[in-house]
């Protein structure tokens, strides 16, 4: 999989391009202040919610945090992939709008380094970087005050992203 090409041009309808532990990218100012850019503008950071049918639990989903990029345009992407290496990353491009999915171990550690840089998405991603370094239980069950700390933050987060309503002049 490590061999296939980090390019929107060369990349099959839908790729997830790996799931391992990622290993952490030591980025520089300029990268941290245009991945900022690029998240405040066009990114998308939450908490998603999975039903948990396979298996009897005390609780109804469990929660995932999730960073997704959007653009009509694949350059901006391409050089996303590139810069954060092609581990971690899902590309989905079954229509013209195309996304890239930031899987959780590159949001750890590129989070933190791209915080500071942030403006309109600062208090999502303060809110992912504290969901995650409290999410580190891979399948074992949660205790009912694990999952009622996790569901809060998806709530919050959500708040955040809510579309304003109404019209604009």
């Amino acid at each position: 999989i490590s061999s296939l090409p980090l390019s929107f041009g060369h990349t099959p309808r839908m790729c997830y391009i790996g799931h391992m532990e990622s290993t952490p990218i030591l980025l520089t100012e300029g990268q941290c202040g245009y991945i900022a850019g690029i998240l405040d503008g066009e990114g998308w950071l939450g908490i998603t919610i999975r039903k948990r049918a396979w298996k009897r639990s005390i609780v109804p989903h469990y929660h995932r945090p999730a960073c997704v990029v959007g653009q009509a345009k694949a350059p901006i992407l391409d050089w996303l992939m590139n810069t954060l290496g092609s581990r971690d990353i899902g590309v989905d491009r079954r229509s013209q709008f195309q996304n890239l999915r930031l899987h959780p171990p590159c949001l750890r550690w590129m989070l933190p380094q791209v915080l500071p840089w942030l403006v309109l998405k600062r208090r999502q991603a303060e809110i992912l970087i504290e969901f995650m370094a409290d999410c580190r239980y891979k399948g074992k069950e949660l205790t009912h005050e694990q999952w009622a700390k996790r569901e809060q933050l998806r709530i919050e987060i959500m708040q955040l992203n809510e579309k304003p309503r109404g019209r604009f002049s």
